[in-house]
């Protein structure tokens, strides 16, 4: 039997997990103050831009497509566009223990660094191919204002800004089980925030997809979800790891997969026996490539999604969404 989104967000609060963080006996030098979000420069009409899984295809995957082009398309876009802030959500290259695939980023993201955009980012399963956390001064190196964690809290005018390590067979089970512990109390800090009106959540791998290649990802579901549902600020849940875009909703809160940076797409499924969730985002089996930017308004959040279609040079609008502040 498949269960839709908001089946399993009422199973989630009937069950009152949030209510019970896990207590971790040992310290983590990933973990970081709660309630010191660090402030990121902002005024009025300022955007972000969020985008995800910008690896390139790999020579081993010989049958999957290569987006290179596509790749140096999307980065072009955000550069132009001039945001804010940049969210990465992971997956910035195919394999994080290699120095010149870092290397290729690097000259990739050079319109974005050109333009001195600032940039917070997330690890994602490539990021910790063939090193584990030995990869992660990568990322480190190239992401200052992460502090040299994997997560950590920001606050962007009246938005809340979460991101959080959704990898927890990297991690290990005492800096997940901490994480887990920090999040709850993080979103617990800013709805406490008076100068925070809504928080919008980051992490790599989706609770809920209609992927092919993964499924909904059972980690996400059992640690953080309840906290994510449970906290009144709460807005949306932004993840990657699904090279497509979806949309789903449940209890007012809005979860968004945007895994459109150029790595190789994935096939969702459609039909309604085959798909696990509603989408509400009607597209084909294959979606375009895709940036999310979101405009912090007085009242609430603005969400306006851009498309790249395969081989075009041109984006179009394809999903706007608002998410009202409570």
């Amino acid at each position: 039997m498949r269960l839709s989104v908001t089946a399993l967000l009422m199973g989630a609060l009937t069950l009152g997990c949030a209510s019970h963080p896990p207590r971790c006996a040992l310290p983590s030098p990933n973990a970081t103050p709660t309630g010191e979000a660090r402030q990121i420069p902002w005024h009025p009409g300022a955007r972000i831009a969020v985008v995800g899984d910008q690896q390139t295809t790999s020579w081993l995957e010989f049958w999957r497509e290569s987006n290179d082009q596509e790749r140096e398309r999307v980065v072009s876009h955000i550069a132009t566009g001039a945001p804010a802030l940049l969210v990465l959500l992971g997956d910035q290259v195919w394999n994080g223990s290699s120095a010149s695939l870092w290397s290729d980023y690097d000259r990739l993201m050079a319109p974005v660094r050109r333009k001195s955009i600032p940039i917070v980012a997330t690890p994602g399963n490539h990021d910790y191919w063939g090193g584990g956390q030995r990869n992660l001064q990568s990322m480190f190196d190239r992401f200052a204002l992460m502090g040299g964690r994997t997560h950590g809290a920001f606050v962007f005018g009246p938005l809340g800004l979460v991101l959080v390590d959704s990898n927890r067979s990297e991690m290990g089970d005492q800096a997940w089980c901490e994480q887990q512990a920090w999040f709850d109390a993080e979103l617990t800090a800013l709805d406490a925030s008076r100068q925070v009106r809504g928080v919008v959540v980051f992490l790599h791998h989706p609770p809920f997809t209609n992927s092919t290649v993964t499924g909904d990802e059972q980690d996400v579901q059992q640690a953080l979800l309840c906290p994510f549902m449970s906290h009144t600020k709460t807005l949306a849940m932004v993840s990657g790891h699904v090279h497509a875009y979806e949309r789903f909703t449940g209890h007012g809160k809005h979860f968004i997969v945007s895994g459109g940076g150029g790595g190789p797409r994935a096939r969702l499924h459609r039909g309604e026996e085959q798909r696990r969730h509603p989408d509400l985002f009607y597209g084909d089996e294959y979606r375009p490539f895709n940036v999310v930017w979101m405009t912090p308004e007085a009242d609430r959040l603005e969400l306006s999604v851009m498309g790249l279609d395969k081989d075009d040079e041109t984006f179009r609008q394809i999903d706007r969404l608002a998410a009202v502040y409570r």
